[in-house]
């Protein structure tokens, strides 16, 4: 089997970017009106009626936690003896820890840097921005203690709570193995209907979507999803082109249910089923990139090579935009130190600079030491 699939890579550096783009989009050209304002906004429109029509978690969001199942459990479902291998769960945890928790806790300064220098201009006191709630961040249990009245978590930097719930599937990866050898598919994916259903009922019941959306009870069925998805892969169920090409029509049939619920139906926290629905369908469409991909020259893919760039550093991307966006909005926007219409570019440039610091410096290190640990 292929070591690299650059598929993976192309599908995660787009969904990195969607989540850069509607944060950038969001918070910087909300000052201005320029053509550069007006081009973002029908983009944002079309992503708006394709993808996301604001309901729920962003759908970049959903894409990453399926490809994190799929990801993880390709190599198992390749070669199930692996697990039996002595020190299989120690060099699993090892690598996943040597890998997340460096650009994690980095991650973290960042927001912290940032809420301290925009906190010093609008009377935020230090007390309020080193507090409980970075203590919880730091210690990596942000995801259990939210649910006991702590509200910001990771502060000045939402987005690492995504890696944090991600980290609890990574843990609790060796229960679900076991929940699917002991008793089944049916009762792994049952398990994670409950756990999706039991959010469906709360927010009808009039529960606060912050207490519900990006928690590890939404995100295990699209993990679990994503997981099921490498099974069939490493299968090989899809080679033969007929087999292929009627998934490709189910797969768009799943897609036009998913228009017609972000965009028309409007039911009290429907949107949830939504993004079930979204799963699914990037759940097919990783099987269909990635058989497409093992049929494909050399020549092929060098470009795909090319167009992974970014999906290398999707992680280092979705970790830093935040808190570099917030910051230069201080500066550059709040005081005026340079044209309005010209700060959403620049913006954009430094986040790609910090991205590339953050990868080159800290991410690919903690990759290349994390590949050295063999079983």
């Amino acid at each position: 089997m292929q070591q690299r699939y650059y598929s993976l890579d192309i599908v995660r550096g787009m969904a990195a970017l969607s989540v850069l783009l509607t944060h950038w989009g969001g918070w910087t050209f909300s000052f201005t009106d320029s053509t550069t304002k007006h081009v973002i906004v029908f983009f944002q429109n079309i992503f708006k009626f394709s993808l996301w029509n604001g309901g729920g978690i962003h759908p970049g969001v959903v894409i990453f936690i399926v490809l994190s199942g799929f990801c993880i459990h390709l190599p198992l479902a390749a070669s199930p003896n692996l697990i039996a291998q002595p020190g299989f769960w120690r060099i699993f945890t090892l690598r996943r820890s040597i890998r997340i928790m460096p650009v994690l806790f980095i991650a973290l300064l960042l927001g912290i840097i940032s809420l301290l220098v925009i906190g010093s201009d609008n009377s935020l006191e230090r007390g309020q921005i080193l507090s409980h709630d970075v203590f919880f961040s730091f210690l990596g249990i942000s995801e259990i203690v939210r649910f006991f009245g702590v509200t910001e978590l990771y502060p000045g930097n939402g987005p690492l709570g995504t890696v944090a719930v991600e980290i609890l599937l990574y843990a609790s990866y060796p229960f679900l193995l076991f929940i699917h050898k002991r008793f089944g598919l049916i009762a792994l994916l049952g398990l994670g209907m409950l756990s999706y259903s039991s959010l469906v009922i709360a927010r009808w019941l009039g529960v606060d979507p912050s207490y519900l959306h990006g928690t590890y009870f939404e995100f295990l069925i699209y993990w679990i999803i994503g997981a099921i998805s490498a099974v069939i892969f490493a299968k090989g169920s899809l080679n033969r082109k007929d087999t292929l090409m009627r998934v490709t029509k189910i797969i768009a049939l799943c897609y036009l249910v998913y228009l017609l619920i972000i965009n028309f139906v409007n039911i009290k926290g429907f949107h949830v089923v939504s993004t079930l629905f979204l799963a699914l369908i990037m759940g097919g469409l990783l099987i269909i990139f990635l058989t497409i991909e093992s049929k494909m020259s050399q020549k092929y893919l060098k470009v795909a090579r090319v167009l992974a760039v970014l999906g290398e550093r999707s992680f280092s991307l979705y970790v830093v935009h935040t808190p570099v966006i917030f910051t230069l909005l201080y500066f550059f926007g709040e005081q005026n130190i340079i044209p309005m219409e010209n700060y959403s570019i620049l913006t954009l440039l430094c986040v790609f600079l910090m991205t590339e610091w953050m990868y080159r410096y800290v991410e690919r290190p903690c990759h290349k030491y994390a590949k050295k640990l063999r079983l």
